[in-house]
């Protein structure tokens, strides 16, 4: 995780900074399920792949022609939200059609884990849960 670029320390670069983003997503959720586990809670994450959203207005066409409507997208999403047999599974990463799969290395490091969760709480103002 390159922090600087977390904290636009650095000249923008839109894959560069999208992807520290997802990575930061990433890193955010595997330290959150491990404070809730205990409480019963479980947290995971999901790559719904290609979603037409519109948060990039300026994105080339051969990507807006592969992507999925908002409404198609939304069933991954669903799909792991709901399925009993996720019931008490927490702390990990599936693709679009259900398959859990890990991710990057980069996402498992558990000392950017924790300064991720200590800067987001700066940013909030906020001490969570430690």
């Amino acid at each position: 995780m390159d922090f600087d670029i977390l904290q636009g320390k650095t000249e923008y670069e839109l894959y560069k900074n999208y992807a520290h983003s997802k990575l930061a997503n990433v890193m955010f959720s595997y330290k959150l399920s491990r404070l809730l586990k205990s409480n019963g809670i479980t947290v995971n994450c999901l790559h719904p792949g290609l979603i037409n959203t519109n948060l990039n207005p300026q994105r080339a066409q051969h990507i807006v022609d592969r992507a999925l409507l908002v409404e198609k997208g939304i069933i991954s999403t669903m799909r792991l939200v709901t399925s009993s047999e996720l019931e008490g599974v927490t702390g990990k990463y599936f693709t679009s059609d259900g398959t859990e799969v890990e991710s990057s290395s980069a996402s498992y490091d558990l000392d950017d884990q924790e300064r991720l969760w200590e800067l987001s709480e700066d940013y909030i103002g906020i001490i969570f849960l430690r």
